[in-house]
């Protein structure tokens, strides 16, 4: 399987939705209830007028995707030996079901799942 990364666009937020409609779903009968019916589904159309969501594409399959934003509200909270640096902080990854996605703490699979 060889996937590829590219930025989102306003046409994916349909299928970025449904895919994480589908993995809160799993998540729930799982009992790992991390996420929510609001969070990450309501964010994401934000995070593509922000230029900040990012697809993982197997194909023109939807594997997965994450928001990769420039500043955190707990940036300051960490002291970076150079705060002027760039960084980027990891949210609302999440990896579609058909891929195995939803990794359920301390089951030691191999494969990412959710996160907040």
């Amino acid at each position: 399987m060889e996937l590829r990364v590219r930025r989102a666009e306003p046409s994916d937020l349909p299928a970025v939705k449904e895919m994480y409609a589908a993995l809160v779903a799993r998540m729930d009968r799982e009992g790992w209830s991390v996420w929510d019916e609001t969070y990450p589904r309501d964010f994401v159309g934000k995070d593509i007028e922000q230029g900040q969501l990012y697809l993982l594409l197997e194909g023109d399959r939807l594997a997965g995707a994450f928001a990769l934003p420039a500043h955190d509200n707990g940036e300051g909270d960490v002291p970076w030996e150079d705060p002027s640096a760039p960084a980027r902080y990891l949210y609302r990854f999440g990896i579609a079901v058909e891929y195995g996605g939803v990794r359920r703490p301390g089951s030691g699979q191999a494969g990412a799942g959710a996160y907040r």
